[in-house]
């Protein structure tokens, strides 16, 4: 029997209110907020606008679509924190890094 998906909260204090980034989710909770959630896609757009040399709308897109496939996963534990993109690392960082760049992009208007 598998696990259904279910939709993770937008920050682990706030369980009733759903993530605007996330639609289902299985296995631990990640205890990731939306911010960090956020900046994960921002890093990973970047990332894959600069490997292919894409624009930033079609980066979007791509990872649009492997998203509806179900083939971008994120992974993590209390020190580190994954997206894979079809079975492969495609951003990684220190789980402490992650919240505190999503909380400094926004503390400075997101203008990083």
């Amino acid at each position: 029997m598998s696990e259904e998906p279910k939709r993770p909260p937008a920050h682990p204090a706030y369980p009733d209110q759903p993530s605007e980034y996330v639609s289902g989710a299985t296995g631990d909770p990640s205890k990731l907020t939306d911010r960090e959630r956020g900046l994960l896609m921002r890093l990973a757009i970047h990332n894959l606008q600069e490997q292919t040399g894409c624009d930033e709308l079609t980066a979007a897109a791509a990872l649009d679509h492997f998203a509806e496939r179900g083939e971008s996963v994120i992974r993590g534990d209390q020190r580190d924190v994954y997206l894979e993109v079809c079975g492969a690392v495609h951003i990684h960082c220190a789980r402490d890094w992650l919240r505190w760049a999503a909380f400094q992009a926004e503390r400075q208007g997101d203008q990083n």
